[in-house]
């Protein structure tokens, strides 16, 4: 890709929020390359881990540090309508009031649990 195509969707990501500058690579000469890394807060993803009989949804940031999580009882075999609309409000309930992109309320029932300002457990620390 050429340089000036690079810098062009560089500006447009920078343009989003999703990824910031960090600096300035080394460099054994010419210019130094920029470097830039996701801003964590900027998203969030959502997982979701479907079994026979369970349903684990977990709200992480770009870090892939763990926000949210539930766990519940799910019957695969109700269909995926039922699975499907389930494990949605699951995910609203996780999600709910992070990064400003979710437009409705969490579903009642679901008891999320926040672990937002605990770090997540048996994983390594962010580089």
């Amino acid at each position: 890709m050429a340089r000036s195509t690079v810098a062009g969707r560089i500006e447009e990501l920078l343009g989003t929020g999703l990824v910031a500058p960090t600096g300035e690579a080394s460099s054994s000469g010419g210019r130094p390359a920029s470097t830039f890394v996701f801003d964590p807060s900027s998203r969030v993803v959502v997982g979701v881990d479907l079994g026979v009989s369970h349903a684990h949804v977990a709200v992480t940031d770009l870090r892939n540090q763990v926000l949210a999580e539930v766990l519940e009882d799910l019957q695969i075999a109700d269909g995926p309508e039922a699975v499907l609309g389930r494990i949605t409000a699951m995910a609203w309930a996780c999600s709910s009031g992070r990064a400003g992109r979710w437009t409705t309320s969490p579903a009642p029932g679901s008891a999320c649990r926040d672990r937002s300002s605990s770090p997540p457990a048996n994983r390594s620390a962010p580089r």
